[in-house]
């Protein structure tokens, strides 16, 4: 009886460890996920791009879809176009000042910065 319990343990252990594992690994995009929804959810029709290297509303937010993809996918590459994208006088920050959401942005600049820390932390850790 009790070598059934050590091994049905013993599985269980190694089961949710692989569950744990995995579940870090899709986990760990959600908060850029959770950014990028924001800021797609600030543009519309009326949303000023000329500042940004976007020529329509249409580019940007399909970047920022097909971006979300990607980190669903753990693309990691994904996070280091986006970094571009969230740098000083580049993309979001450009987009949030013509369109009045700094504040905001630098907000989700930080939270974005926070999030690529902990992939990192992460993935040196492995």
């Amino acid at each position: 009886m009790s070598e059934c319990l050590f091994k049905l343990s013993k599985a269980l252990l190694t089961f949710f460890g692989f569950v744990l594992y995995w579940g870090i690994m899709i986990d760990k995009h959600t908060e850029i996920i959770e950014i990028l929804t924001i800021i797609r959810s600030k543009i519309n029709s009326e949303t000023d791009v000329s500042w940004t290297h976007f020529n329509t509303i249409e580019e940007l937010t399909q970047m920022i879809d097909s971006s979300i993809d990607g980190l669903k996918r753990n693309e990691n590459v994904v996070i280091e176009e986006l970094a571009i994208h969230f740098a000083p006088t580049s993309t979001f920050q450009e987009l949030s000042i013509s369109n009045g959401w700094t504040e905001e942005y630098l907000m989700l600049a930080d939270r974005f910065d926070d999030a690529v820390k902990k992939i990192l932390a992460k993935k040196t850790i492995q």
